[in-house]
Formats: structure tokens, C-alpha cells, sequence
């Protein structure tokens, strides 16, 4: 009981770091779509892909390293070692961008000043903020996640009460709070690592050298995810940039919100179980893939049906025709999300050299398929191609990540999932425009979770066993 305590504290905890970050999405999408034009918004959409697009790349080692590798140092008692070195090697990497602040045809004070400063303060908050995750420092990196979403809303706020609302004072906000949670972070991680060496030559070296790769899954992360912005760019108006941008950040809110939460809870506990049980991490990430896909099947379904309702909710009536999109992007996002478990296969098996030909392949494709399709049909081939590509990525990291770590689908939890998909299917289609809205959004819901749920309970006899322990000890604890 005191494990599952444990447990229950930390699905808490993520929970509530990971529901913070999802609010704040939700409603910068909604704030940002009513009071910037389209064609604000997309080149806010633009800067903020070069701005990620730079950080996937020279922040990887530190970030990817320091993710990786935590357990082990802590294991080697070099925790500190390691936290002072990806300091150093981080500081050093987000002063660079403001050397750009020196060149005469940047204006400081301008759209590119203000994103050369951005990148820095991102380039120095990424790893302060990832690595207090991967360490499974809840608290500190809920709050961490909170800070971070809604400090760039209280910023862009603030910005807003003393000027105009424009791409550049949104990106200079965001700056600003990239900094203050950058500082947050940082402390943190020396609070919970005293003691030792704080910096280690060797350490950088390994840095350095295993970074090369993260920095190039990195880079096809962003050729896959934002590229197609910068694509876009060149052969649409900004405002059309603006609806797909719009259309995309809609259909991200649940695959991105359920697909977080799963990542930052399961992503860790297996990279601890791994180093000390690798056959009950490969059982574990099995059911954690499933578990996801099993939780992402029935809100991407929804999210395509009811995208009119989506878009009403999330952004303003200047929009409405990115609905075109949603169908798209919201199981291409699906897709990504289930593929952020499945590769946990080559981050615990140390495979990254697979992981990278995997992205690099996936990344190439997706800005051919958008250099082909734009010209041609505007800004829906960018939403068709993140599908393709997501779902190649998907594929091919089921493929070869089960040679890496060889784990199993289970049966019962297969047939659960199909059975119920049918009743979800066979409700939407039944109910159809003849009841309220509402109705239409719980009734198959709940009966894809009631018919799943019972399917998975008939078949797995420990899923039955577990179930009546928890009924009888609810029962005990009502008596």
C-alpha cells in the first residue's frame, strides 16, 4: 500500500503540473487567436519554429544527456558532476545567439533582436527544465511546467497593458519568462545536488560527443513538427501561416495534454526500473504504450467529429476554415504521442544511432512531401503531410524498437481496445445531430470506456484480481 500511495502521489502531482501547462496552452491559443490578426499570430508562429528549430539543436546535448544519463550519475553518486557541467556547457551555448544582437542589420529592438534573445533565454531554461523531470523531482517540476505556461500568459498580459499587442512584444515575453523559470530551474537542480566536483572535463567530452546525435533527432523533431511553418511561409501570406497555426494548436490540445502527462509520468520510471530490472521495464512500457493509445483513441475521434465545437472553444471566428486541418494533425499528434513511450526503447537500451536514422528519415520526407504539396494545395498539404510522417515515425519506431528491447502487445488489452473503438463508432453514428451537444461528446465516451473496460476485465484474470482487491478494500474503508 505504501507503493501505491506513492504511486498515487506522483500521478497527483504530474497531474496537476501537466493539467497547468495544458490550461495555460489552451488559453494562450484562445488570448493570442482573439487579439492578433492572422497575420501576427503567423509571425509569431514563425519566429517561435526558428526559435524551437535552434534550441532542438544546440541544447541537445545538455538536455538529451542530462535526461538520459541522471540515474546513472546518481547511482555513481556524480549527480552534482553532472548538474554543474550541463550548467556550464548550457550558459556557454545561450550566450551565442547574443553575439546576433551585434550585427548592424539587427535591431534590437526589432521582431529578429527580440527572438535572438528568446532563443538564448530558451537555450538556458531547457535543461534546467527537463532534467528535474526525468529526475523524478515531482514538485519541483510541476512547478517548473506551470510557471512556464502561465508565466508566458502573465507576461504577454503585462505587455499587453502597457503596449499594443504585436508579434514582437508576444516573443519579448516570452523571453522574459524563459529567463525567470530558467533561474528557478537551475537553482533547484544545485539544491537537491550538493556535494562533489562541480564541473568535469570527461563529462563535457561524453556530453559533446553523445549530443551530436540528440541534436540531430533534434533537428528532424523540428523539420517534422514546425518546419512546415517556415515552409509555408515561403509560398502562402502570413495569415494563412496564422489558420493553419491556429488549426494545429486546436487539434494539439488533447493528443499533446494526455500524451505529456503519460510521457512525464511513465518516462522516467523507466529509465529508473530499467537500470535496475530491465525485463519489468520492457513489460512496463508495453502496457504504457497501449495505455496511452488507449486513452488518445477515443479524444482524437471526438476532436475530428466535433472540430466546429473545437475551434469555437479554443480560437476566435477568424479561424473558423482552419477545420480543415484538425482531421490531420489530431492523429498525426495521436500518433506522436504513442511514439514518445514506444522510443523509450532505445533511450533505456542506449540505441540512439537507430532512434536518429528513424528521425532523420521521417524529418527529410516531410519537408519533401510539403515542398511537393504546398505549392499545389496550399496549407492543408502541411497537415496532410505531418499525418504521413507522424505515421512513418510511428511505424518504423515499432519495427526496429522492439529489436532494441524486445516487449509485447498484450492480447486482452489489444481486443479491449478494438471492442471498444466499435462502440464508439456505433454511438456516433446512432446519435448522429439528434441529441444535444453535450450528449453526443459523453454518451460514446462512456461507452467505449464501459464496453473496453469490461472486454479487458473478462479476459486477463489478474485484471479481475486487482479490480476485486480495490472494490474489497473500498468496501472495508466505508465499514
Amino acid at each position: 500500500m505504501a507503493l501505491a500511495g506513492r504511486r498515487a502521489r506522483e500521478i497527483a502531482i504530474v497531474t496537476t503540473g501537466q493539467a497547468g501547462a495544458a490550461l495555460a496552452t489552451i488559453a494562450a491559443v484562445k488570448i493570442l487567436t482573439r487579439f492578433l490578426t492572422p497575420s501576427e499570430f503567423g509571425y509569431t508562429a514563425v519566429i517561435t519554429s526558428y526559435v524551437v528549430a535552434a534550441v532542438t539543436m544546440l541544447a541537445a546535448p545538455a538536455n538529451g544527456a542530462g535526461m538520459v544519463s541522471f540515474h546513472e550519475a546518481v547511482r555513481d553518486d556524480r549527480a552534482r558532476e553532472l548538474v554543474g557541467t550541463l550548467f556550464v556547457t548550457s550558459l556557454i551555448t545561450a550566450i551565442l545567439p547574443l553575439f546576433g544582437l551585434l550585427l548592424p542589420m539587427v535591431p534590437a529592438a526589432g521582431l529578429t533582436g527580440c527572438g535572438l534573445v528568446y532563443l538564448s533565454a530558451e537555450l538556458a531554461k531547457t535543461p534546467a527544465i527537463n532534467v528535474p523531470a526525468a529526475a523524478r523531482w515531482r514538485r519541483a517540476s510541476s512547478v517548473l511546467q506551470i510557471a512556464d505556461g502561465w508565466g508566458k500568459l502573465l507576461f504577454v498580459g503585462v505587455a499587453a497593458s502597457w503596449l499594443a499587442l504585436s508579434a514582437r512584444n508576444v516573443i519579448f515575453a516570452y523571453a522574459v519568462n524563459s529567463v525567470l523559470v530558467a533561474v528557478i530551474g537551475w537553482t533547484i537542480l544545485f539544491r537537491f545536488t550538493k556535494g562533489g566536483r562541480f564541473f568535469s572535463a570527461e563529462v563535457a567530452r561524453t556530453t559533446i560527443r553523445r549530443g551530436w546525435f540528440f541534436a540531430g533527432i533534434g533537428a528532424a523533431a523540428w523539420l517534422i513538427n514546425l518546419s512546415d511553418r517556415v515552409l509555408l511561409s515561403m509560398f502562402v501570406p502570413a495569415r494563412e501561416v496564422g489558420i493553419y497555426v491556429a488549426g494545429y494548436q486546436a487539434a494539439a490540445v488533447m493528443p499533446v495534454g494526455i500524451g505529456g502527462l503519460m510521457t512525464a509520468f511513465v518516462s522516467p520510471i523507466l529509465l529508473q526500473t530499467h537500470a535496475a530490472h530491465p525485463e519489468r521495464a520492457a513489460r512496463l512500457l508495453g502496457r504504457s504504450a497501449l495505455f496511452v493509445a488507449w486513452l488518445l483513441f477515443p479524444a482524437t475521434v471526438l476532436a475530428v467529429v466535433h472540430r466546429d465545437l473545437l475551434l469555437t472553444f479554443l480560437t476566435s471566428g477568424q479561424y473558423a476554415s482552419a477545420a480543415s486541418v484538425v482531421p490531420w494533425v489530431a492523429p498525426g499528434l495521436a500518433f506522436v504521442a504513442v511514439n514518445n513511450i514506444t522510443t523509450m526503447a532505445f533511450w533505456m537500451t542506449k540505441r540512439i544511432r537507430a532512434y536518429f536514422v528513424i528521425a532523420i528519415s521521417a524529418g527529410i520526407g516531410n519537408v519533401l512531401l510539403n515542398l511537393i504539396l504546398v505549392p499545389r494545395i496550399g496549407y492543408i498539404a502541411a497537415a496532410i503531410s505531418t499525418f504521413a510522417t507522424y505515421a512513418f515515425q510511428l511505424l518504423s519506431t515499432l519495427i526496429v524498437g522492439r529489436r532494441a528491447l524486445r516487449w509485447n502487445a498484450e492480447v486482452p488489452e489489444l481486443v479491449a481496445l478494438a471492442a471498444g473503438g466499435v462502440a464508439l463508432a456505433l454511438a456516433i453514428v446512432l446519435l448522429g445531430d439528434r441529441v444535444p451537444r453535450i450528449l453526443a461528446l459523453l454518451v460514446p465516451l462512456a461507452a467505449y470506456t464501459a464496453l473496453s473496460v469490461a472486454t479487458y476485465l473478462f479476459l486477463d484474470p489478474a485484471a479481475r484480481g486487482l479490480f476485486a482487491r480495490v472494490v474489497a478494500h473500498w468496501r472495508e474503508r466505508q465499514a
